[in-house]
């Protein structure tokens, strides 16, 4: 956990650069490999049995936010491993997730509000892209979330330090403009309190660019596992377990 710089000196673009680049071609195709240790990965998972919430008592409750061109179904273990039922666990109400950051930003803050009158403040966990809009909208909207859980999700850059750099550039599309407006953003401070999972294997997302060195309230925690394979993996799980039982005793 670190002050951010902008306690200490003017806000400065300079100060968000990062010297690294996408992940290569091997990790990426390690990516791809690592879907094939999904099954074995199930087959260790602690999944707790459905039960029923009590939504007259005063529970927490997790919103869980999608990746990139994923669905909620790509959440689905973790959902069954967190559930107990003094948790209450639902998915963000908007679908598939189809990867325009500002425009589901937008959508998103409004459905939170919405949440917020069933549910009150929440926690956020997200995946990836789903990671970043739950840090954004935790920064847009401080008193609707009680806490942001990113699994490998970029803090900085949009889409420069990913995999989809590249493709993206062929097509035209503006990395750059995509970095400086990420960068934009941290003008206001990020205080909620946040577990940011990385893995230095992630073939997706360069490691450095979701580490958030800028904000306060970051406990950053370093797991063994591809990109694709957060979401089943139980070093993963154990880390939002314990985060969850040292905020809330929830889990």
């Amino acid at each position: 956990m670190t002050d951010s710089p902008r306690d200490k000196m003017p806000f400065e673009h300079s100060l968000f650069n990062l010297n690294v680049d996408p992940p290569n071609a091997s990790m990426i195709f390690k990516e791809g490999l690592s879907l094939l240790k999904i099954p074995g990965l199930l087959s260790k998972f602690p999944f707790q049995k459905n039960t029923s919430v009590d939504h007259s008592a005063n529970i927490p409750t997790i919103v869980l936010l999608p990746g990139f061109l994923t669905t909620p179904l790509s959440m689905h273990f973790i959902k069954r491993s967190l559930k107990k039922e003094n948790i209450n666990i639902i998915d963000w109400g908007l679908g598939f997730n189809y990867g325009c950051a500002p425009l589901i930003l937008e959508n998103f803050c409004q459905k939170i509000k919405d949440i917020n009158k069933e549910h009150g403040k929440v926690i956020l966990l997200g995946w990836s892209l789903g990671g970043y809009i739950a840090r954004e909208t935790a920064r847009e909207l401080p008193d609707s979330v009680s806490r942001v859980i990113t699994m490998a999700s970029p803090v900085i850059g949009g889409l420069k330090y990913t995999a989809a750099q590249k493709p993206f550039m062929k097509k035209g599309y503006n990395i750059e403009r995509t970095n400086q407006m990420s960068i934009e953003r941290y003008k206001v401070p990020l205080t909620t309190k946040t577990l940011a999972l990385y893995s230095k294997v992630d073939g997706i997302v360069n490691w450095k660019a979701c580490i958030d060195s800028w904000s306060p309230n970051i406990e950053h925690k370093k797991v063994s596992c591809n990109h694709m394979t957060f979401g089943f993996n139980m070093e993963v799980i154990q880390h939002i377990k314990q985060f969850l039982n040292k905020e809330f005793d929830a889990c």
